[in-house]
């Protein structure tokens, strides 16, 4: 909601990180994700600020980044990537290092970010808000290069092998914005399955499309049920809902009321048991039904 860290001076940086901090210890939510776009600076900041303050949060907060990814769409296709918080920064700034800029085929970087938007001509600049003038600041092509590149699947399926296994899920967003549901799967049947397949966890807003992810069998979608069951690659997935707040304000505060419950520990390993149990261990939506009744059995409800 604010100047980039790297704009800030050092009191703007601690009173921003304080008040991050701050609302997630005092938000009801369990879990959080940092995604930003491109970079785990945000993520880095709040975990030196914890340090620096001699904290450790009882709330579970994950590393992530949200990136734009080469695909065969007139649209924005956005992935994003959620880690294991036992990854240390060094381990998270070698995943960052293996991505690659398809386009300049150069390793992501703001750097790389930038020589990016000055390949681009005024035309296109100005499509996405942007005046000639613009494109002699740094800071401002920075920003039109984070809107515009895209990494190739071949440098994200590498920056995965430079952290240990299973310590990162893929999530694509799905009927949200710039989702996959918009790729014609007709037309690029092998994108389709790609991203289908490679996904570990879905994001929809859209009872029915949950029903498909956990493929569950309705009368809407009993009569193709079992193709989009083996374009997941043959099993069901987790269907979640993030909050995806844009300012400290927004933090825990769900559109429409599609809040994500997950029955599981709030840790990474965690989330590794929904997306292999995806059943019965996820609910979207203001309360889980079961959540409010009398507890005595925390096996029976989300």
């Amino acid at each position: 909601g604010g100047k980039r860290f790297a704009l800030m001076t050092p009191v703007e940086r601690e009173t921003t990180l304080d008040q991050i901090i701050d609302k997630i210890v005092q938000s009801d939510i369990a879990a959080f994700g940092v995604m930003d776009y491109w970079t785990f600076d945000g993520y880095l900041a709040i975990r030196d600020r914890l340090t620096a303050r001699a904290l450790v949060l009882e709330k579970a907060v994950f590393p992530g980044m949200e990136l734009g990814i080469e695909a065969p769409v007139d649209f924005r296709l956005n992935i994003q990537v959620v880690f294991s918080n036992s990854l240390t920064n060094q381990q998270l700034l070698d995943f960052k290092a293996a991505l690659r800029i398809g386009a300049i085929d150069r390793a992501l970087s703001d750097e790389s970010l930038i020589a990016f938007a000055r390949t681009l001509d005024p035309s296109k600049a100005k499509v996405h808000g942007f005046e000639p003038s613009d494109l002699t600041d740094d800071n401002k092509l920075l920003f039109l290069g984070s809107m515009t590149a895209k990494v190739t699947r071949e440098s994200l399926q590498q920056a995965r092998k430079q952290i240990p296994e299973n310590t990162c899920l893929v999530i694509m967003p799905y009927d949200t914005s710039d989702g996959l549901q918009k790729l014609n799967w007709q037309k690029h049947p092998h994108d389709d399955n790609y991203f289908m397949q490679s996904a570990n966890i879905f994001e929809t807003r859209d009872p029915d499309n949950v029903d498909l992810f956990l493929c569950r069998q309705t009368e809407k979608n009993q009569s193709f049920l079992s193709n989009f069951l083996k374009t997941m690659g043959g099993k069901p997935k987790p269907a979640i809902s993030g909050s995806d707040a844009h300012s400290i304000s927004h933090y825990g505060v769900f559109p429409s009321e599609r809040i994500t419950w997950i029955k599981a520990d709030p840790t990474f390993e965690g989330l590794h048991q929904v997306v292999n149990e995806p059943h019965e261990r996820s609910f979207i939506g203001l309360m889980p039904p079961k959540l409010d009744h009398v507890q005595k059995n925390k096996t029976k409800y989300i």
